[in-house]
């Protein structure tokens, strides 16, 4: 099991804005119906609107991998220049016993 924690630092006032375009463009539910999925949600900072934390929460990296071939996940990359400041990428692995 692979689990991510995406911290996403909004542009200035964008923060609602990139996360509603992602439900506009289906990329969310899209995201949400892949195969090997076990969770994908957004939080908003209580503290920072334009701060977003993204959990998502894989089966095997071999699915995470196959998420970042999809035509969603390239469409959802393209939105990073519009709105997205900076954001970091931590993986983190559940051995399965």
């Amino acid at each position: 099991m692979e689990i991510l924690n995406v911290l996403y630092k909004a542009k200035k006032g964008k923060g609602i804005q990139f996360y509603n375009e992602l439900r506009e463009a289906g990329i969310v539910q899209a995201t949400r119906a892949e195969k090997g999925l076990m969770a994908y949600d957004f939080y908003q900072s209580l503290e920072d609107p334009d701060t977003l934390l993204l959990l998502e929460i894989w089966e095997d990296e071999e699915t995470r991998a196959k998420h970042k071939t999809t035509d969603h996940f390239e469409h959802l990359t393209r939105l990073y220049e519009i709105y997205i400041a900076s954001y970091t990428v931590n993986v983190y692995k559940k051995e399965n016993k």
